[in-house]
Formats: C-alpha cells, structure tokens, sequence
C-alpha cells in the first residue's frame, strides 16, 4: 500500500512540471535585452512567468512532515508515518515555493524602424 502512494505522489509531482513556452518564461529569461532596438509597439500581453523554485520549500516541508510523523505510532508505524509525512509535506513544499515564486509579466510585439516585426 506505502509503495503505491509514493508511485501515486510522485506521477502527480511529475505531471504537474511545466515547461517555457509563448506563454510562459523562466525567471532567468525576465528582464534581459541581447540590444537595444527602437520601433513601434504593436501589440502586448500578459503572460506566465515560472519563478525559480530553489528546493527550500521541499526541505521545509519534508522535515515538518518527518517530525510530525514521529508523533504516531511506534515502531515500524512511527517509521511509515514519518516516511509518509516526509513525502507528502515536501510535494506540498515544494508547491507551494513554485505557486509563491510564480508571476505574471507582459509581452511586447514590437515593428522596428526598419520594418522588421
């Protein structure tokens, strides 16, 4: 039954990795010009910015899931719950760094002087 949740936690922490895209940027892709260009704006829009999640969430979480586990049972039960509140706090931690790191930016459609869009 314990290897199940774990398989079941973890699909669920993989399905939930998403990846840059027209809508969404990387925090190390905000804010950076390879050169400065001038024309005219065109169009903008908001779009996703997916922040930098550092693992400290996933930390905290684990060892506050760990230590409340200790609380229960004794023995192999008190090892399984600490194991169990290890796994499901860090995913939580871990999301809940991701959802706090996340942001919204704007999107700019610019035509240069030159003509080119």
């Amino acid at each position: 039954m314990n290897h199940s949740i774990a398989l079941l936690l973890t699909a669920a922490l993989l399905a939930a990795c998403t990846n840059p895209n027209q809508n969404r940027y990387g925090f190390q892709d905000v804010g950076h010009a390879s050169e400065v260009m001038f024309g005219t704006l065109i169009s903008s829009r908001p779009v996703d910015i997916t922040g930098q999640n550092t693992g400290v969430g996933t930390a905290v979480g684990a060892t506050g899931g760990a230590i409340a586990g200790a609380g229960v049972g004794n023995g192999r039960g008190q090892l399984g719950a600490m194991l169990a509140g290890a796994l499901i706090a860090g995913i939580a931690g871990h999301f809940a760094e991701q959802a706090i790191s996340d942001h919204t930016g704007i999107e700019y459609v610019v035509t240069l002087r030159n003509g080119t869009p």
